[in-house]
């Protein structure tokens, strides 16, 4: 076999060896389907990982949070709660927000108050409830779900909302 024909040979075995692999993947992604409920496998930890340390610049890795992590802080974080972080994340859907290179004291608070999430006080949740805009639909399904929990209660039907009839 001449080197030509090895190189040849080589080439195609390559392209079928990589064509398979595409494809097993592609059946393997088609039907497990691209649900967020299942735990990610190894290899997608490893690949999201590592693009992850591949798009944070190692400048920006070592910095620190200059805000003091305070009370008065987490409360101010949890009043902007709108805020992104500065710069986003490519391809997520997450934007950008700020300028780059701007040292954006909101994002580091808002930085504090996604850490502080997990140790969040009763009182807390009330605020964020008392803080958290709700659109009519959501504003009548709760207090349609209201309605129906108290009616257990007091032994009385609440009255219904009244029906439209188109006609």
């Amino acid at each position: 076999m001449t080197k030509g024909k090895l190189v040849k040979a080589l080439v195609l075995w390559s392209a079928v060896i990589v064509g398979l692999v595409i494809a097993i993947v592609g059946v393997t992604m088609i039907r497990h389907g691209f649900s967020a409920r299942q735990s990610p496998s190894r290899i997608e930890t490893f690949v999201a990982r590592s693009a992850r340390s591949m798009a944070v610049p190692a400048r920006a890795r070592r910095m620190k949070n200059p805000i003091p992590n305070t009370a008065e802080n987490l409360a101010e974080a949890r009043a902007h709660w709108a805020y992104t972080i500065q710069n986003g994340i490519r391809l997520s859907g997450m934007p950008a927000w700020g300028h780059a290179g701007e040292n954006d004291e909101d994002s580091w608070m808002l930085v504090h108050f996604i850490r502080h999430l997990s140790q969040l006080s009763p009182e807390e949740e009330r605020e964020m409830e008392r803080l958290n805009p709700k659109g009519p639909e959501e504003r009548q399904e709760q207090q349609e779900e209201e309605q129906f929990w108290n009616e257990d209660q007091s032994g009385n039907q609440a009255p219904k909302p009244p029906t439209h009839h188109n006609h």
